[in-house]
């Protein structure tokens, strides 16, 4: 397989998974009209990508194939090839972000409703942020930024990869940036409404979600103690 070969099916595997991504993350920024808009929002969308072949054939494929050849890409490349542009630079780094946690990210928000029959909704992310706050708020905070990063500059070198660069206004600057940092801004915003900034919110351990990490061992939802 041609190398140009290989960034084609790259870039046009990642615009595919793309739109789920955008969903995503526009459900994590809903929360910030609060819980039962985040969870409304959450409702209409899994009616939709929790189709059986939806799942498989415009989330689950696109990304294993994504993953696969962004792999090659970096085997053939060199680990440790050093982009010189900013660009480059940050598109890899995110990319590298999401690598390391999408599995986890995967199997804590969907395995619930696989294997346990419930989903997570907004008072499984107000209790991971109640959980362990010093590392969910950062940790929210930097997957929406790579989503957002990955996904917008992966966009322009879709197109490119295909010949059809997108509008220069949109190349450089403002253009580019601006959407970046409002969908960060947005997502962060929902994240916060939902961890109880802004407005109050339902307990955050009095839910499925908290109660199944109770019993996996890892926390103590008892009145009194100390998490």
């Amino acid at each position: 397989m041609t190398d140009r070969t290989l960034i084609r099916i790259q870039a046009s595997s990642g615009a595919i998974f793309l739109v789920f991504t955008l969903v995503h993350l526009a459900n994590t920024a809903s929360g910030a009209a609060g819980p039962e808009t985040y969870d409304a929002f959450q409702r209409g969308a899994r009616a939709v990508y929790q189709i059986p072949w939806v799942e498989i054939v415009a989330i689950a494929l696109p990304l294993a194939v994504h993953f696969t050849a962004a792999l090659e890409r970096l085997r053939r490349d060199g680990f440790r090839r050093r982009d010189r542009s900013l660009r480059g630079r940050l598109h890899r780094a995110t990319g590298r972000v999401l690598l390391v946690v999408i599995g986890g990210h995967i199997l804590a928000v969907r395995g619930p409703s696989l294997f346990l029959d419930f989903h997570p909704d907004a008072g499984g992310l107000a209790f991971s942020l109640w959980w362990m706050p010093w590392v969910f708020y950062p940790y929210y905070t930097l997957f929406a930024f790579s989503a957002a990063y990955h996904g917008w500059n992966g966009l322009f070198l879709f197109a490119s990869s295909w010949g059809r660069p997108l509008a220069a206004a949109l190349r450089t600057g403002p253009g580019f940036w601006l959407p970046v940092g409002l969908v960060c801004a947005l997502t962060l915003a929902g994240v916060l409404r939902l961890g109880g900034a802004f407005g109050d919110i339902a307990d955050p351990t009095d839910n499925a979600y908290a109660r199944m990490w109770e019993d996996f061992g890892y926390v103590d939802l008892a009145p009194g103690s100390e998490e």
